[in-house]
């Protein structure tokens, strides 16, 4: 109804949107390709592209006869219904666009459909069916009090950015034209003027019905194919067709190919608006073809004095007008029959023996004695709950023999039709709709007898079949239908007994026993299946299958076996989550102890830098020591040049002192300059050394020295950790 997503109701026939809220039919879905194929053919028909979509879903009946859901699609498009959204309820409500006078009771798609479905598809279906046949009734009423147009003029108003088109400027033209000479033209843009807020489908379908021209305008292929613009000349051409040369369709075109017109049109004399004298040969064509039609219908509009007697009210010339509708009814001349009733029910639109006549035109049957043999709901078919409704007197009293005898031959060909079926459910149905046509038939005729009799023949058929059903199932114990056979026929014989037929109680018992038996069977082997599976979830699963199987076989002992295997996984689950859990801690404690074993080797290094430094500032020192012996041994055993002197110690200075890095001097600049700073630096170099001696270590050589110290207890601890979790491992993996 509304595009959205529907949740399947357990029977998967039915369904609930998720959007609206509606309860709705589902079709049948064997392949993806089945599902486009309706996705595409309702999106058409939802866009009221009917035409389009009745050719998809006749495809789909092409592949599959007994799709119900098909069926009931052709009769949406049959009668153009599309579901708008009702602002105060949220709901959808269905509205028509192709009226028809047949009530969809009628139609031949319904009835297939009510047909194929099944008991919760029917019941939406004919629901839904009467929901249509109430706006039906409606449209059809309000249709009735419209005057005859001559030409109904067919155009596509506006474009698709919502401004005018060429076609509607042209429309007015004609219309105004047409209107000059006379004729009465249904224009929508002008006719529907003073219908806003009112559905517009019963007056286009009364102008459509009545119009013996249609003039289709079009300046583009797309506007001849426009959805509104379609739906009223697809309808009009089965009108046409109908008619017998009675209504005449002209399409007008302008700058485009006549190539390019649809291809319904092709048996069709079109015509070029832009050519010369266009408008005076579509206005004499339109005379020539309203004068042929018209003058029969002349006393629709004005009754001659003379031809018939007119009295108060005008009854005794309809009375003589539905005689000669009757009269050409015998004669089969059902065309010239329905031109005066025309005349009669726009006289008189509630007269019974029209409306009767009106349904035997329809059905094409030549006495009033045929009506009951073609089997149908009388009382469904809106012209003759009509006549019915508006009837007294003796031909009140005939329309009932009617409607009585009519419902015995429609209880016949349901009983028929039940003979042929061989689903229960579908026999079920058909005998019972048959029995109660009986039965509400009281004393007609022999209908009770027929009713005993039919009574009796269900019994004697629905015990067939189960008794069919039951040894079918017997000799299938295997298959996955066993249970549900041996259970319908549980269900029939159930029924059979309660009217204490043959010994159905006896086989009620025995069905019913075997199709537990079945279910719990198939119970048992799905129980099994999961019983095999290494998961928790099966296994319970399992043990739930067979603790509600009680005594069934072994399924105690089963269910206790699953248990015990639920518990052993269980202690499996949390044996290996113990070694993953261990193998994660031993990571844990081997990378602590690679870290302090690191440590340790840090410190070792910082130490034996420490020692290599003290044992340097020794040797500086006494360096220092020599260079100071040296330069007094020089200065008093006559070395008398200062600049001598003075390289010598500058030599010794540089060659010892600076390399071990106690001197900030990067180069000597010359003798003369370290012969004079020497001595002070030479003792500066002196103490500094000496008191380096005896401070042997930084605060954070001594500081890695005692991490070091307490890493060697640590890496003792994680060794002792090491090996037990090494005896827990072993212990829980088994190796």
């Amino acid at each position: 109804m509304c595009g959205g997503t529907l949740e399947l109701d357990g029977d998967g026939k039915t369904g609930i949107c998720d959007s609206c809220g509606t309860q709705q039919t589902v079709p049948r879905l064997d392949d993806d390709r089945r599902v486009n194929l309706y996705d595409r053919a309702n999106h058409l028909r939802r866009n009221c592209e009917f035409d389009k979509a009745s050719a998809l879903f006749e495809q789909l009946l092409n592949e599959t006869p007994d799709d119900a859901e098909a069926y009931w699609s052709l009769v949406l498009c049959k009668y153009g219904v599309e579901y708008v959204e009702d602002p105060k309820t949220g709901k959808r409500l269905p509205t028509i666009h192709r009226t028809q006078y047949t009530s969809v009771l009628d139609d031949d798609n319904y009835k297939q459909a009510i047909n194929y479905a099944d008991a919760s598809q029917r019941g939406l279906y004919e629901e839904e069916a009467r929901r249509i046949n109430g706006i039906l009734k409606d449209i059809l009423t309000i249709s009735q009090k419209e005057e005859d147009f001559d030409v109904f003029i067919s155009y596509k108003d506006k474009d698709s950015s919502g401004k005018r088109t060429r076609d509607s400027v042209f429309a007015n033209d004609i219309y105004h034209q047409l209107t000059a000479e006379g004729f009465k033209v249904f224009f929508s843009a002008i006719t529907l003027e003073d219908k806003l807020g009112e559905k517009y489908e019963p007056y286009i379908f009364a102008a459509l019905n009545s119009a013996v021209v249609m003039v289709v305008l079009g300046s583009r292929p797309e506007y001849f194919n426009a959805v509104w613009v379609k739906n009223e000349w697809s309808r009009y051409l089965s009108l046409v067709k109908e008619s017998g040369g009675q209504k005449v369709l002209i399409p007008a075109f302008i700058d485009m190919d006549p190539y390019d017109l649809p291809e319904e049109f092709s048996h069709l004399q079109a015509q070029d608006m832009s050519k010369i004298g266009f408008m005076p040969d579509l206005i004499r064509g339109v005379k020539k073809i309203v004068e042929k039609v018209r003058p029969k219908q002349a006393p629709l509009r004005e009754i001659p004095a003379g031809v018939a007697p007119v009295m108060s009210g005008g009854a005794p010339a309809i009375d003589n007008m539905v005689k000669r509708v009757f009269n050409e009814i015998r004669g089969g001349e059902f065309g010239e029959a329905k031109e005066i009733l025309n005349d009669v029910l726009n006289r008189d639109p509630d007269n019974a023996e029209a409306l009767l006549a009106q349904v035997m035109i329809k059905e094409r049957i030549r006495d009033k004695a045929g009506i009951p043999a073609l089997g149908k709901d009388l009382m469904s078919n809106y012209s003759f709950k009509l006549a019915y409704d508006n009837a007294s007197g003796s031909f009140k009293e005939e329309l009932k023999d009617l409607v009585k005898a009519s419902n015995m031959t429609r209880a016949r060909k349901i009983a028929a039709d039940a003979d042929n079926r061989e689903d229960v459910k579908e026999i079920t149905a058909l005998y019972d709709d048959a029995i109660r046509i009986y039965d509400d038939l009281g004393s007609f005729q022999n209908a009770q007898d027929k009713k005993n009799e039919l009574i009796e023949k269900k019994h004697t058929r629905l015990y067939e079949k189960a008794d069919e059903l039951y040894m079918q199932a017997s000799r299938h114990m295997d298959s996955s239908k066993a249970p549900e056979w041996f259970k319908t026929s549980a269900s029939v014989f159930e029924k059979l007994a309660e009217d204490n037929y043959r010994d159905a109680a006896i086989r009620f018992d025995g069905a019913q026993k075997m199709s537990e038996a079945c279910e719990k069977d198939s119970l048992y082997k799905h129980a099994d299946l999961l019983s095999q599976r290494r998961d928790i979830t099966s296994q319970t699963s399992a043990a739930e299958e067979f603790t509600r199987l009680g005594f069934w076989r072994d399924s105690n002992e089963r269910a206790a076996q699953c248990r015990i295997t639920i518990e052993a996984i269980q202690k499996e689950i949390k044996r290996k989550q113990e070694i993953y859990d261990c193998e994660a801690e031993m990571r844990a404690v081997s990378e602590r102890r690679s870290a302090l074993l690191q440590e340790i080797n840090d410190s070792e290094s910082i130490r034996k830098k420490s020692r290599a430094n003290n044992i340097l500032r020794v040797v500086t020192l006494l360096a220092a020591l020599i260079c100071l012996v040296v330069g007094v041994y020089a200065a008093n055993n006559g070395i008398d040049s200062v600049s001598t002197r003075n390289m010598i110690m500058g030599i010794i200075m540089l060659a010892v002192v600076c390399p071990i890095g106690f001197t900030e001097i990067k180069r000597s600049k010359g003798s003369i300059i370290v012969g004079i700073i020497f001595i002070p630096y030479l003792l500066f170099f002196a103490i500094k050394g000496f008191f380096k001696l005896f401070i042997p270590l930084k605060s954070w050589e001594r500081s890695s020295l005692k991490r070091a110290e307490n890493a060697k207890y640590e890496i003792a601890s994680c060794e002792a950790k090491l090996r037990e979790l090494n005896a827990r491992y072993r212990n829980l993996s088994g190796t």
